[in-house]
């Protein structure tokens, strides 16, 4: 379904159109509005707000979903799969959501949360600790049977709202046990 079409006038030689936030006619550029490209050619080529009402929407749904990730603020420590190295990362946050979409970024390939245990930094160095000889790099560890066994006896999954805004597909609901 479309929605509704704007109110163009011709003064002067000039288009204006009508925003359909504000009501103000403003001249057709993209001065005062944003280019929009319609894949079936219908339209003028511009949005139907002017760029000001359309900031200040965007501003507005920016501003609700920071604070939705900012309330979800906890300390954890992970355990992240990267399914192509087999490697487990045992790592701290503050912020779920955040940390795990910044490694999406960061890392080519497939990573799921295997689960998570409420704690802060001395917590990770003691779990960490616990499977210092799987140890690959950093905050890496090969992923054994006996390493998955323990994720899945002493974590629990994300909150569900971390699990709606990490996806479906990024929790680990089911782990593989391979020999």
């Amino acid at each position: 379904m479309r929605g509704k079409s704007a109110n163009k006038k011709l003064v002067g030689g000039v288009w204006y159109k009508q925003c359909t936030g504000c009501g103000k006619f403003l001249p057709l550029t993209a001065e005062y509005f944003y280019r929009r490209h319609q894949r079936d050619g219908r339209g003028d080529g511009f949005s139907a707000k002017c760029k000001s009402c359309a900031d200040t929407d965007n501003a507005g749904r920016s501003r609700k979903y920071r604070a939705k990730i900012t309330s979800l603020a906890r300390e954890v420590v992970y355990f992240i799969m990267w399914q192509e190295l087999d490697a487990i990362k045992i790592g701290f946050t503050s912020n779920l959501v955040h940390r795990f979409r910044a490694l999406k970024v960061s890392l080519p390939g497939t990573m799921s949360v295997m689960g998570v245990i409420s704690g802060g930094a001395k917590l990770e160095k003691s779990v960490q600790n616990l499977f210092k000889e799987l140890h690959i790099r950093g905050e890496w560890y090969r992923a054994t049977i006996e390493l998955i066994d323990w994720i899945e006896k002493y974590t629990e999954k994300p909150s569900s709202e971390e699990q709606r805004l990490l996806g479906n597909d990024d929790i680990n609901s089911s782990i593989k046990k391979e020999t």
